[in-house]
């Protein structure tokens, strides 16, 4: 096994340890979900650069390219990559907006709790304020659009590669992405996992980590503003 496959199972192993054992979206209603949104924000981007740094640490000491074990090699901005972004935010809303029609009528599976009591509870802490909640969507999807693709495109799926296939390599990228998202219950760990093949075709089909990153950003920014319009409309500015 080498140093960097490792660092990234070691990595992963302490961001799922984190999920299970600090992440207030792990247990239903708890004392940090009675607090602030950016309280989950903060604590969001602090499990993910846990599970960075043993990876990070590997490269530095061993003096390992980080631009080609991140994917960050293949970045370049034109026009084409707008297109293939907008491309690929469309099939991401499309995904996420037809499971979540799908999951009332999925049975509770090993007493998963519903996504949709999950997002009431979220939805219970989010400012009042329209132009305030629009920005906190926006810092949470960056938040989850840059470093998840980093992680889990960037880093897994591409160091995948030197080892499987590229089916292989997605579908190992998007099955650890699944169950990172183990807080949303049995029926949300699918869900995200169509969403990781979805994204991991998109990163190796253009080559370009931007493609996933900006459809993943405006994917979850969309589908949020969509899953609280009915809260936003009862809210006065």
């Amino acid at each position: 096994m080498t140093p960097i496959t490792l660092s990234n199972l070691t990595g992963y192993t302490l961001l799922i340890l984190v999920s299970i054992f600090i992440d207030p979206r792990g247990k239903g209603t708890s004392p940090w979900l009675k607090g602030s949104t950016y309280r989950l924000l903060m604590l969001s981007t602090l499990k993910m650069l846990v599970a960075f740094s043993p990876f990070l640490l590997v490269s530095i000491i061993k003096g390992y390219n980080l631009s080609f074990g991140t994917g960050f090699h293949g970045l370049s901005l034109s026009r084409s990559l707008v297109w293939q972004a907008l491309l690929a935010t469309v099939g991401f809303i499309i995904i996420a907006i037809a499971w979540m029609s799908l999951i009332p009528r999925l049975p509770s599976v090993f007493g998963s709790k519903n996504i949709e009591s999950k997002q009431k509870e979220l939805m219970a802490i989010l400012p009042k304020h329209r132009v305030t909640l629009t920005a906190t969507f926006a810092l949470i999807s960056f938040e989850a659009g840059f470093l998840e693709e980093v992680y889990f495109r960037g880093i897994i799926l591409t160091n995948a590669l030197h080892y499987a296939s590229p089916i292989c390599a997605i579908l190992v990228a998007a099955i650890l992405f699944g169950f990172a998202h183990l807080y949303q219950g049995f029926w949300g760990i699918i869900g995200t996992f169509l969403l990781g093949l979805w994204l991991g075709f998109s990163y190796l089909l253009t080559g370009n980590l931007l493609v996933p990153i900006i459809a993943h950003f405006l994917g979850d920014f969309t589908c949020m503003l969509i899953g609280s319009r009915e809260l936003v409309n009862r809210r006065e500015v």
